[in-house]
């Protein structure tokens, strides 16, 4: 998988907000509440542009807790 430029301009913007909330937690020893709605704005964004998905259940529920989010063109025989 080849990443345009505007993808990794993306993932750069998304690995700094990362490390700014660590920096903070590390110095602070503490997160507001605010840090947490940025990790799950990144989270979000991760998902939507690389295409992540919750696995599936044998039937066919996504199991969006507790699992590790898959490649959504991935078939159950790659997982």
């Amino acid at each position: 998988m080849e990443l345009t430029h505007d993808q990794r301009l993306m993932l750069l913007k998304q690995h700094n907000r990362l490390r700014d909330i660590l920096q903070y937690a590390n110095e602070c020893y503490t997160l507001d509440l605010l840090h947490l709605r940025d990790i799950e704005d990144m989270i979000h964004v991760l998902h939507t542009e690389f295409k992540f998905v919750a696995p599936t259940d044998d039937e066919g529920r996504k199991q969006y807790w507790n699992n590790n989010y898959v490649l959504a063109e991935l078939d159950d025989e790659e997982l």
